[in-house]
């Protein structure tokens, strides 16, 4: 095979996965950004449906999220609540630090420090 030819493949190779990673971060960062992060003063008793685990986000029906650099303590990890039977419930009071998630049989809970 001649040069010109391997670097033209290997250009064009390179050119469509970057293309492909970039499309994918676009995706990724539009279904975040269109979430609230869950904080202090929030109130919060929802029936979560939907969660989703990304990069230490974990996102609960399309709306609303937490990060796990704002957990300082929790008894479950945030990418096992997606093992969770779902639906489940997801409550907070206002300006209270505790996230409490209630299945059917087992209370689990995030405390958030911002």
């Amino acid at each position: 095979m001649n040069k010109k030819v391997l670097i033209f493949i290997v250009v064009v190779v390179l050119s469509i996965f970057t293309t492909l990673i970039l499309l994918n971060t676009r995706n990724v960062d539009r279904y975040w950004n269109n979430q609230l992060q869950i904080s202090l003063k929030d109130s919060l008793s929802i029936s979560v449906s939907e969660i989703r685990y990304l990069r230490g986000y974990l996102s609960f029906n399309k709306s609303i999220y937490i990060i796990s650099a704002h957990v300082s303590t929790s008894n479950i990890e945030l990418w096992a609540v997606t093992d969770l039977n779902l639906p489940f419930l997801l409550n907070k009071k206002t300006n209270s630090d505790t996230l409490i998630i209630t299945t059917d049989n087992s209370l689990y809970y995030f405390v958030l420090d911002e």
